[in-house]
């Protein structure tokens, strides 16, 4: 597996001043880990996009703080991102040690597609895109495959204990747990049911909207109102004054 390497540089701006940062095309970050200080750091915007789409949060990367001779050995715990636009806030790297076992998500890669779905209409379900698991830094697998291919008949089910672990690797989930099935296809009975909840949900979304709007009008009135007999009794007082 190629090394993932990335090059940050040391920050002094903290607080509401890392817009500032932001609108000059960089990240603001923070490294800490194994008792050590936890030190500010910023990079370049589409660098970290990079380095992070490789890596995930599950794959090494050799962090070079100002250029330092010496990388550490780090993985991604936490990336925010702007939930309008997708952009890219801020990142936690946590330094971890060679001989030491994390906790982590693996992603799962589906590949190929099942042949349940087009030979008998099947639905294919799938419930998780991720896996947790425990392992020495250098022994998390990239990803675990599940291949599709296999699921032929309606009901034909991959759990967690099908999954090919490598050795040093411990998967922390039930062994039982489903990961992907084939559910029989969905009557037109069933069919006319989920429509009818779906414009159900989209009517009350709507309704309770709509009655926040209202509401937000009636203390809007209530407020004019009782500036304007504030404004009156003034006057009165002056007039008697």
């Amino acid at each position: 597996m190629q090394e993932v390497v990335l090059d940050v540089k040391s920050r002094e701006v903290t607080g509401k001043a890392v817009s500032s940062l932001r609108s000059e095309g960089l990240v603001p970050g923070v490294v800490y880990g194994q008792g050590k200080d936890a030190r500010i750091v910023a990079v370049d915007t589409a660098e970290l996009e990079r380095v992070y789409n490789e890596a995930g949060t599950n794959r090494l990367i050799q962090l070079k703080i100002d250029e330092a001779k010496k990388a550490l050995n780090t993985l991604f715990v936490d990336v925010q991102h702007d939930p309008v636009s997708g952009d890219l806030l801020h990142f936690d790297l946590y330094t971890v040690k060679m001989d030491e076992e994390i906790e982590t998500e693996v992603p799962i890669h589906y590949e190929g597609t099942a042949p349940a779905t087009y030979n008998h209409d099947g639905v294919l379900v799938k419930n998780f895109e991720t896996i947790d698991v425990r392992a020495l830094p250098n022994k998390l697998p990239e990803s675990f495959v599940v291949d599709l291919e296999k699921l032929e008949e309606i009901n034909d089910s991959v759990h967690i204990s099908d999954l090919a672990v490598p050795e040093g690797v411990e998967i922390l989930n039930d062994p039982e747990d489903l990961v992907v099935k084939i559910d029989p296809p969905r009557s037109e009975e069933e069919l006319e049911q989920l429509e009818e909840e779906i414009a159900e949900d989209a009517e009350e979304q709507v309704a309770s909207e709509h009655g926040a709007d209202e509401e937000e009008g009636e203390e809007g009135e209530d407020s004019d109102t009782k500036e304007e007999g504030d404004s009156d009794s003034k006057e009165d007082n002056e007039d008697q004054g």
